[in-house]
This record gives C-alpha cells, sequence and structure tokens, in this order.
C-alpha cells in the first residue's frame, strides 16, 4: 500500500508537471493514422503479453500466492508503468533528441542513451534484495525494450500506445 501511496505521488506531481509545461498534447488519442500508429505498438503489446507467466499458471508450476492483492498489483504495475514511461520517453527521449539537434544520428543517439539509463534505472532493484545476476538480465532486457518503446514513440508520437502496451507485470503474488 506504501508503495502505491508514493508512486501514485509521483504520478500526480507527472501530471502537474505536464499541465505546467503544456504538453497536454501527448495524451490526446490522435484519431489520424490511428491504426497505422498501433500497428507500431503491437510488438510492445506482444512483448508484455510473452513477459507474462501465462503457461506456469496454466501448467500449475506457478501459482498467485495472494489474490486479495491483485487489485493492488495491478495499480502499483499500472502507476509503475506511466511514471517508467513519462520520465524516459516523454521527457528524458526528447531531451536527449533536443541535445544532438545538429546531428543527423540524433534519433539513434537519444534512443541509445535513454534506452541504456533505463535499463540502468532497473539495477535499483538490487536495493529490494533482488540477486544480482537476475538484475543485470533485467537490466539487458530493460535497455532493449527500452529501444523499441523509444522507436515506437518516434512513430507514433503517443504515450498512450506506448503505455498500455508496456504495463509491468510483477511477481509478488506469483510463486512458484
Amino acid at each position: 500500500l506504501l508503495n502505491i501511496i508514493f508512486r501514485g505521488s509521483i504520478f500526480i506531481l507527472l501530471i502537474c508537471l505536464t499541465i505546467m509545461t503544456k504538453q497536454l498534447f501527448l495524451f490526446k488519442v490522435k484519431k489520424e493514422k490511428f491504426f497505422l500508429n498501433l500497428l507500431w505498438a503491437i510488438p510492445c503489446l506482444l512483448v508484455a503479453i510473452v513477459n507474462f507467466p501465462f503457461s506456469a499458471l496454466i501448467s500449475g508450476s506457478a501459482s498467485i500466492s495472494r489474490p486479495d492483492l491483485i487489485v493492488f498489483v495491478v495499480i502499483d504495475c499500472l502507476l509503475t508503468a506511466f511514471i517508467e514511461e513519462f520520465i524516459f520517453r516523454v521527457e528524458l527521449y526528447p531531451l536527449f533528441k533536443d541535445l544532438f539537434y545538429k546531428s543527423k544520428d540524433r534519433v539513434l543517439f537519444a534512443t541509445l542513451i535513454s534506452s541504456f539509463l533505463f535499463g540502468l534505472w532497473h539495477l535499483l532493484n538490487m536495493l529490494n534484495g533482488a540477486d544480482v545476476a537476475s538484475t543485470l538480465m533485467q537490466a539487458g532486457y530493460a535497455t532493449l525494450i527500452g529501444m523499441m518503446l523509444c522507436i515506437t514513440y518516434e512513430k507514433t508520437n503517443n504515450f498512450w500506445l506506448i503505455f498500455f502496451s508496456f504495463c509491468n507485470y510483477k511477481s509478488l503474488f506469483i510463486s512458484s
């Protein structure tokens, strides 16, 4: 519950920042080219679906150990995804594009740097007791996913497509 309150507070601060900087256009669902833009989000959505442990739950090798927490876990996942995508795709990615405005490879540099920082961000999981090997693997994976999400954001310029296609799944309530 404390995580949800903390992330909810950050969520509210980010919404206020968006309103103050007049970036509300990022949250509008754009009707023009909607289906074309949706095609760019399909790979992100597929990665998110594949990462959920459906097969382990179906086969019985994993189970939901705390069904009473599912609502809180879903809220926590949505808040985490919103905050991460807002920071790394909506704020940092354009910032790095602006820093390299003279370069013809500015999109590439911005994608690599913001994605690398996204991967490094996931190293913080070691502070919560995660082991080094799995955290390093998660950081590498997050870097690659960050690249895919930057490309999707660059092509669609739509925050909602990347947000809804990349919701974090927590394993807090799944035991194997």
